[in-house]
């Protein structure tokens, strides 16, 4: 009717993958050969309903999605199947509290598969150093959870403008991906059959003033997020997080007609904990500036300068300073 509808969508989409490689490694006795391919298909039936009356709307997707696979391993004459459904609903709601301001909220189930590289069990040469491994032929599997809510104001008449998201996210995988470092400094890689989690926590929040008169708008977008997840090292499991915080301040000056000026701060601080035996954790700041300058003295001239400065961390508790200079003239 007129303020709802009810519709059925049908997709049907389909890859082919082939690897070949082969390794002979003579320094570290290793040989290896892959000869891998097959095809990967997706047929998916999403019925989908959506209201929108008014402030109010709402929408809820059902797709029902079939995966079929299907590999061939030349080498080892092996030929792998898979074939299973999925059903990944989501649904979304929006309240319009008034022109400027609106709230909305969003849930959703997710199911993905890996593909043929899953399948690729022999150690590939990467430098003369690393060996990385894949998942010991196991498909790997991601099912996550997520919701989010935010509000936005957007006011034009009073050049002011303003977002709030918060997100939440769970996952559980069937591969448990680590990796070991012997004495001799050699890295390699390592998936195991194991079932783990990750949490992911995350909000961003903008705001922005127009001041109409002087021509200039001043913004702030700060962000944070925090991540918990698991992996092996040296054969053992661990439990790692980190913390993510950032901070964009900027200012757009176009008071005077013929001068154009955009500058953009950045601070971020990231801090990462492992929870092992000795519960190291480690913590770096980064920031910078960012500066646009134009200067147009008549029509189809352009006079330029940017500036990027960024100050990061290094070893042994030193900073490192690189600057991007760039002048010119257009017409």
């Amino acid at each position: 009717n007129a303020f709802s509808n009810l519709r059925i969508n049908l997709q049907l989409e389909t890859e082919y993958d082939k690897i070949n490689s082969k390794l002979n490694n003579l320094h570290e006795g290793i040989q290896s050969e892959n000869d891998n391919h097959g095809y990967k298909v997706f047929t998916t039936v999403t019925p989908s309903y959506n209201f929108n009356r008014n402030r109010f709307s709402f929408s809820l997707n059902l797709p029902i999605q079939y995966i079929n696979i299907s590999y061939d391993d030349d080498i080892l004459k092996s030929t792998f199947k898979f074939s299973k459904p999925y059903l990944n609903p989501e649904a979304n709601i929006r309240y319009a509290f008034s022109p400027a301001f609106s709230l909305s909220a969003r849930s959703g189930f997710r199911h993905s598969t890996g593909d043929i590289l899953s399948f690729i069990m022999h150690p590939i040469q990467k430098s003369h150093n690393k060996v990385f491994y894949g998942e010991s032929g196991i498909l790997s599997h991601n099912q996550s959870k997520s919701a989010s809510l935010r509000y936005d104001y957007r006011h034009a008449m009073n050049g002011l403008f303003s977002s709030l998201s918060v997100m939440y996210n769970r996952s559980k995988k069937n591969i448990l991906r680590g990796s070991n470092v012997s004495d001799d400094g050699l890295v390699t890689s390592m998936g195991t059959g194991t079932k783990n989690y990750a949490n992911m926590f995350s909000s961003n929040f903008y705001v922005a003033k127009n001041m109409h008169n002087i021509k200039t708008t001043f913004a702030l977008n700060a962000g944070y997020t925090y991540s918990q997840n698991q992996g092996i090292r040296q054969d053992k499991p661990i439990s790692y997080s980190s913390n993510l915080a950032s901070l964009y301040p900027s200012i757009n000056f176009r008071s005077i007609k013929w001068l154009s000026l955009r500058a953009q701060g950045s601070i971020s601080i990231l801090s990462q904990k492992i929870n092992d035996v000795s519960n190291s954790s480690s913590s770096i700041t980064n920031w910078g500036v960012n500066i646009d300058f134009s200067v147009l003295p008549m029509d189809n001239i352009e006079i330029y300068y940017l500036l990027d400065y960024r100050n990061n961390p290094t070893s042994l508790n030193m900073r490192e300073q690189g600057y991007f200079m760039d002048a010119g003239f257009r017409y």
